[in-house]
């Protein structure tokens, strides 16, 4: 597929969407079967937030207070 502004058509786009999903679907359950199911708490949290507030706050957006951007991770 060349590079242009323009979206696949037809069976073209099909495809790609196949691709992505037969892609994206086995990495998700890779993903959910190797981490703890609280690792992304905060993340859900403050996605919940926004959606409820329509906005997202300046502190949703600031890491972690352990200085390494998660949350469930010490620093060192």
């Amino acid at each position: 597929m060349k590079t242009t502004t323009e979206s696949p058509g037809g069976d073209e786009f099909a495809a790609l969407c196949r691709q992505a999903w037969d892609t994206l679907i086995p990495a998700r359950a890779g993903y959910l079967a190797a981490v703890s199911p609280h690792y992304d708490e905060v993340f859900h949290d403050v996605a919940q937030r926004a959606e409820r507030d329509k906005s997202l706050g300046k502190t949703d957006m600031q890491p972690s207070s352990s200085g390494n951007g998660s949350p469930h991770r010490p620093a060192g």
